[in-house]
């Protein structure tokens, strides 16, 4: 079987606070191969933007990775703040950030900020750092590329400075791109347009993508496979068309019903009772049970694992037996 480019192995988070010591990643594992287009979903609150941290090597002093090893091209990522990320970070694996007004330096152009990773890992100069830099604006959709190359961030409209970001993740043609809601904040048509190129990112260079997002168009545009996580724990796993089609975890479905169609007339859109627990006190048992129609005794108090069933798919649910099939 061929090699994952990235594969993340129950791999648990803590951070340390003045309440005590809280775990918003909880024995969370996934793989990526090379080229495939993975989606992170869930509620605000679930650990997506924590776990893409951590592979980024980004958690800061306040978090350990208690728990779990982390796999880029078979070797174990380094460990916290270590000197080995910068030369991996910006090269092997780059990000897109979720705010690129914010991400952005707003004391620096936009071309020295494109200019530094391409001089940082590719040993060029200045002249040739530039040309570079222009020719990945000119890739990521933005005309007037010299231009740009030489305004502030603030200079420039949302979809613009998303672009930007792209550029930057891309200026070492990274083998992995982790996309942390790329699309927030943008109006449809530029959406549609972030989501076109990175598609095409991804098609050219053989880019492996992680797209973590709450939009379930989104994912359903991009995603080859889907991973659903609640409350620090992965509960389904499955590709876009099975999760889509054959939802089993009874939060993903509520996800989907949540989601507008447009072949539908509805009065009201249907809503998942309650809300995402604290990481201070999670519920005994199956996480997701205070907010579960279907929750019985052994959901309040056993935690089921995550089990595949039919090949890909794999569910976090007392609902389905090691067989997959529904026990209730």
């Amino acid at each position: 079987m061929m090699e994952k480019l990235l594969q993340v192995d129950n791999l648990k988070i803590e951070f340390k606070t003045e309440n005590g010591v809280v775990s918003p990643v909880d024995n969370v594992s996934l793989g990526l191969h090379r080229g495939e287009k993975l989606a992170i979903v869930g509620e605000s609150g679930c650990g997506k933007s924590v776990t893409s941290l951590a592979i980024m090597g980004l958690l800061g002093k306040t978090a350990t990775v208690a728990n779990g090893r982390m796999l880029f091209e078979g070797r174990e990522l380094p460990k916290g703040g270590s000197r080995e990320w910068e030369d991996i970070r910006g090269r092997d694996i780059a990000m897109i950030f979720q705010e690129p007004l914010t991400s952005l330096n707003p004391v620096f152009t936009v071309g020295e900020q494109i200019s530094e990773p391409i001089r940082t890992h590719q040993r060029v100069g200045r002249a040739e750092a530039r040309k570079r830099s222009i020719d990945l604006l000119k890739r990521v959709g933005i005309n007037r590329a010299e231009r740009v190359y030489d305004e502030y961030p603030h200079a420039l409209s949302g979809g613009m400075r998303q672009r930007v970001m792209i550029a930057i993740a891309l200026s070492c043609n990274p083998k992995l791109l982790i996309a942390d809601e790329p699309t927030t904040a943008l109006d449809v048509s530029i959406q549609a347009q972030i989501l076109e190129l990175m598609r095409g990112i991804s098609s050219d260079y053989d880019t492996a993508i992680i797209i973590i997002t709450h939009d379930l168009g989104v994912v359903a545009e991009m995603a080859d496979r889907v991973v659903v996580m609640y409350a620090g724990q992965v509960v389904e796993v499955g590709d876009v068309f099975a999760i889509f089609e054959n939802p089993r975890h009874p939060y993903t479905r509520g996800l989907l019903n949540c989601t507008p169609r447009i072949h539908e007339l509805r009065d009201e859109l249907e809503v998942i009772e309650g809300s995402v627990p604290s990481p201070l006190k999670m519920p005994k048992g199956c996480r997701f049970h205070p907010r579960c129609a279907f929750a019985d005794e052994r959901c309040i108090s056993q935690q089921p694992e995550l089990i595949e069933h039919a090949g890909q798919h794999a569910v976090r649910c007392w609902l389905f037996d090691e067989h997959g099939k529904e026990s209730q």
